[in-house]
């Protein structure tokens, strides 16, 4: 729970996060002794004042970095301004029932995407469609993924798996962009590039 101070009077605010982290899948291991950790995750918001609205997001939380950093797909979300009616249990029951499928086939996915490998085609239409600019460009192109120490230079030796194409991306992302909105954008329009 959070208190938050809103002019003279102090609010309370609810922020909920649950890993399931008994749940857990590894997508994959090449050379390594673990492969990449995913699990489902929930995280619930709401406030008593109204000043949140309900917020329900459903998704699978994946270990991004070695040091922690974990990012987060959502793979469902319910929002409704907060205006005082209570929550329909049965639907969230009905969206975690079908959550819990689309978890499972995004799991298929991302282990198919590790057995596929990434043409130069593939990656201009991927980096073409993030819209990264001069420098974002060069930088992304000297990124290594640093579990598995690929480049992406192995995309023209055509080694280089779909799901470490998707991590050095990812990568990226969460490590070398500064602003906090250019990394918001940047993450929509890479999964809108991966997920076509």
């Amino acid at each position: 729970m959070i208190y938050a101070r809103k002019g003279n009077i102090y609010v309370l605010r609810v922020k909920w996060n649950y890993d399931f982290r008994g749940t857990e899948y590894e997508v994959d291991k090449l050379n390594r002794q673990k492969g990449d950790i995913i699990c489902p995750t929930l995280n619930v918001y709401n406030s008593y004042d109204t000043s949140w609205k309900y917020d329900f997001v459903f998704g699978a939380l994946r270990l991004a970095c070695l040091n922690g950093m974990v990012t987060n797909e959502t793979i469902f979300r319910i929002t409704k301004k907060h205006l005082g009616e209570s929550m329909d249990y049965e639907r969230i029951a009905q969206f975690m029932m079908s959550g819990l499928n689309d978890f499972s086939k995004l799991i298929d996915q991302w282990k198919n995407w590790n057995h596929t490998n990434t043409s130069p085609e593939v990656y201009e239409r991927i980096i073409n469609g993030m819209e990264l600019g001069k420098k974002e460009q060069e930088t992304i192109g000297n990124e290594v993924e640093i579990a598995s120490a690929v480049i992406l230079e192995e995309i023209k030796l055509k080694t280089l798996s779909y799901w470490l194409f998707f991590n050095v991306v990812t990568q990226f992302i969460t490590h070398k962009v500064q602003s906090e909105l250019r990394k918001r954008v940047l993450q929509q329009r890479a999964s809108q590039m991966f997920y076509r």
